[in-house]
């Protein structure tokens, strides 16, 4: 386009010399109609020069808008990768928080495995000091029984005479599934799941008084 604005002036140039040239050469009338071509080209020329003006500025306003659109476009191009880089770490902590999330149902299941055998073992030695209870039980009656056949009948009324004079600190007291302490009848610590035992058997096991029922 800058070359047809720069060579259409040098036509119109061409042609108001073309007609100088024939001015000079020609007559009155010719001379005057010559005169009004000059005129008129010049005219032109200087319409044309003017024309050229307003296409250069324009050619120039719109360089400049296409630079500035180019230099927008080239900021919006690293705000878009701005948002890429963005969106692909928040793309990593989801993935983390996915490993997280798994991590955290795994420790609750272990936890109720783990819940599952407290219980399991609390029943075990549940059963263990029962068992205890009663082999202790045991042992006591057939030794107790072992000495009553094996003493005469002197010794059993001799016995017989003390226990009467002196009062038996034996009695039934009551021990818990899990605890370590024996309490008497009553005791505001004794637990409902209770189990009576002689006291002197749960001495044996090891069993001690509470706070409440010791002597």
């Amino acid at each position: 386009m800058k070359k047809i604005l720069k060579s259409k002036p040098a036509l119109i140039a061409i042609a108001v010399c073309v007609l100088l040239l024939g001015i000079g050469g020609a007559s009155g009338s010719d001379n005057q109609e010559l005169k009004d071509q000059l005129t008129q080209a010049t005219e032109q020329l200087n319409a044309s020069s003017s024309q050229n003006d307003e296409l250069s500025q324009q050619i120039q306003d719109l360089t400049s808008t296409v630079d500035e659109l180019t230099e927008k476009n080239e900021q919006l191009q690293d705000d878009l990768d701005s948002a890429n880089a963005q969106i692909a770490e928040l793309s990593s902590l989801e993935n983390q928080q996915s490993v997280i999330d798994d991590l955290n149902s795994q420790i609750q299941e272990l936890n109720e495995q783990a819940a599952e055998k407290e219980s399991e073992i609390a029943d075990l030695q549940t059963q263990l000091n029962t068992a205890k209870a009663s082999s202790v039980k045991n042992s006591s009656s057939s030794t107790s029984s072992e000495k009553s056949s094996s003493s005469s009948s002197t010794a059993v009324s001799s016995s017989a005479t003390v226990q009467e004079s002196a009062p038996s600190t034996s009695y039934t007291v009551y021990i818990t599934k899990t605890g370590e302490k024996y309490h008497r009848d009553g005791c505001r610590y004794l637990k409902k799941s209770q189990i009576a035992i002689d006291k002197d058997d749960a001495v044996a096991q090891g069993y001690t008084p509470c706070s409440v029922c010791n002597p």
